[in-house]
């Protein structure tokens, strides 16, 4: 491996051999007497290009190809310095007396070799050369300054500070421009999608009015009318509306639905769910419901009949809430009326009509105040909460029986015409199931209430055709499966359940 005495100043300053480079990795003297036989080789050259016309150009290229091998044939690592030192002071009294002689010659233009380029010690192969381009013609300057020699231990010069930044000079002020104005979109369209057209529709159409097939769209714009007969629809929702003749009803909205009465009788059967809302609007009142049944009538006046669930009627003078079993009345410019005790199942009878004709198997309906025999469980009460007219209901939690082998055969075997409808009330249940024993599959089929109401008395219909088989879900009631047991069980309650009103009908083809 190469030593430091073996790093001639004319080694460091040519181009440096696989050996050398190698030794200047590990030497950091080396490096730094390498960088700073270069830094002043430069100052060397910067000077010979500010020397006066008058100096011999021979003279100056003779000393500057002699500083490599005057500085290698030193000894030690620092005596290269003095031969350095002495070329800069001949160089520098070559200028000196080159100034004090004023006449004019005839200038002459020099071409001194730029120096070769400073080669990075840690590249593994040393950059090809730039090529060299032309030196521009010579502009006098300003005499340089005296150079002082170099240390034996040069000191790092530092680096020079980074100037100011000037402050910016302030743009005009611009006058803000006006921000564009978004472009004018047209109102969401308000439609309501109607299916199961049962009767006679009419919706209206600028001057006319066209008949509604099974199915339509309801514009917001539009009236739709029932003719001389009662006529229903369903909504999106699952609401169905049954109409008596010649009533009138408008689009409010669309989510959460909301109709305007304007004349006539409408019955309206709104399937209970979680956030579910519904409202109907007449010059009177506004009818809101979360989920019940319950008709509206529009004469001189509003008349609200409500057959489960509760409403809430309210106008610009109050609001009042109707039970299940009650009614109320508003007129403009009065606050609605106290709800009243009524016969809301006799009231809103009218909209059976359109329903295919019955025939009752078993109904349970408790006013005799006692529990009839057929029932295993269950307490008849009169103390449970109220309901218009009514007097007992059946309390049963955390469930109640019924032992169809108390009956008639008849009445416990399937056929495909059979409903099944009650009357609950609960509060902070999780489940109601509905179940029924069978013989054939030795197995219960079972209906769960999708969503259980809370705190008000409600009414389910529930086609037997839907119940399932608990073991096999997939498995429904076929024809002849006579059934030997029926059960209300209820799940995560804290408190009593009531029952009421309890049929078995079977709808006529």
């Amino acid at each position: 491996m190469m030593e430091c005495r073996g790093l001639g100043n004319d080694v460091l300053v040519e181009s440096l051999s696989p050996a050398a480079r190698q030794h200047l990795e590990g030497c950091a003297d080396c490096r730094a007497r390498r960088a700073q036989l270069r830094s002043l080789e430069g100052e060397l050259r910067a000077l010979s290009r500010a020397l006066p016309p008058t100096a011999d150009p021979a003279l100056v290229r003779r000393i500057v190809a002699r500083i490599p091998q005057r500085a290698a044939s030193s000894r030690g690592p620092w005596r290269w310095a003095a031969g350095l030192a002495a070329a800069a002071a001949l160089l520098l009294a070559v200028v000196l007396s080159t100034r004090e002689n004023p006449r004019e010659l005839p200038r002459e233009v020099v071409a001194v070799p730029a120096p070769p380029p400073i080669e990075n010690v840690l590249d593994p192969v040393p950059p090809p050369p730039a090529p060299k381009a032309p030196e521009p013609a010579p502009v006098p300057v300003a005499p340089p300054k005296t150079v002082p020699a170099p240390s034996p231990n040069p000191e790092p010069v530092p680096a020079p500070k980074p100037p100011e930044p000037a402050t910016p000079t302030p743009a005009p002020a611009v006058p803000p421009r006006p921000a564009p104005k978004a472009p004018e979109s047209k109102p969401a369209r308000i439609v309501l999608a109607l299916s199961g057209v049962e009767g006679a529709i009419e919706m209206q159409d600028g001057e006319t009015w066209k008949k509604v097939a099974k199915a339509a769209e309801w514009d917001v714009a539009s009236a739709l009318r029932s003719g001389e007969r009662l006529a229903r629809f369903t909504l999106p929702d699952g609401t169905r509306a049954t109409l008596r003749p010649r009533t009138e009803l408008r689009i409010l909205a669309s989510a959460p639905p909301s109709l305007s009465l304007e004349k006539g009788e409408a019955y309206f059967d709104v399937v209970p769910a979680a956030g579910r809302q519904f409202s109907v609007v007449t010059p009177d009142a506004r009818v809101q419901v979360t989920g019940t049944q319950f008709s509206v009538k529009r004469s001189d006046h509003t008349e609200v009949y409500v057959s489960a669930g509760e409403v809430h009627v309210s106008n610009e003078k109050g609001d009042v809430k109707v039970d299940a079993g009650n009614a109320s009345s508003a007129r403009k410019g009065t606050a609605p009326a106290r709800p009243r005790a009524v016969d809301a199942d006799r009231a809103n009878a009218w909209r059976r009509e359109m329903d295919s004709p019955e025939t009752t198997v078993y109904r349970y309906d408790f006013e005799d105040g006692r529990l009839p025999l057929p029932w295993s469980t269950g307490k008849v009460v009169n103390y449970g909460p109220p309901r218009g007219l009514n007097k007992f209901c059946l309390q049963g939690a955390p469930g109640i029986d019924l032992d169809y082998l108390r009956m008639d055969k008849r009445a416990t075997t399937f056929r495909p015409g059979l409903k099944l409808r009650f009357r609950y009330w609960a509060k902070n249940v999780e489940a109601i199931w509905v179940q029924m024993s069978c013989e054939r599959t030795r197995d219960n089929f079972r209906y769960e209430l999708k969503y259980v109401a809370t705190g008000k008395w409600e009414t389910v219909e529930l086609p037997v055709a839907d119940f399932y088989r608990l073991i096999t879900p997939g498995d429904r009631p076929i024809e002849g499966d006579r059934f030997t047991w029926l059960n209300f069980a209820v799940a995560g309650t804290n408190g009593d359940v009531y029952f009421d009103d309890i049929e078995l009908v079977e709808a006529q083809k």
